[in-house]
């Protein structure tokens, strides 16, 4: 979903709006111009939970809103990420102490 728009088609204007106790001329607003206002954002977000859409969240509606690009949530199943070949983040791999190097905790001590 890149879109407010896309969410509010994701369950339909007239469930969306009973959904969260809204007018479905208010919602088809929101649908028409592809902005959900801030004060329903909470609503939607709770009631996409309990549809069965836990992906639609506040940061999702947020990151929509501040037109920043759509980025995928990380896999539930720990498969690879994109982040790098290996599936670490950039750099992860290099963070291991090197050589004679001491882990932390053990230097301290």
């Amino acid at each position: 979903m890149v879109s407010h728009q896309e969410i509010v088609s994701l369950f339909g204007v007239s469930v969306l709006a009973d959904g969260i106790g809204r007018s479905a001329k208010a919602v088809s607003a929101w649908k028409a111009r592809s902005s959900i206002p801030g004060d329903a954002w909470l609503p939607v977000v709770r009631f996409a939970a309990v549809a069965g859409h836990p992906e639609v969240t506040l940061d999702l509606l947020a990151r929509i809103a501040a037109g920043e690009p759509f980025i995928p949530p990380a896999t539930p199943t720990g498969e690879p990420s994109d982040f790098s070949p290996d599936g670490d983040p950039a750099g992860a791999g290099d963070m291991a102490p090197a050589g004679d190097e001491q882990p932390f905790m053990e230097a301290a001590q």
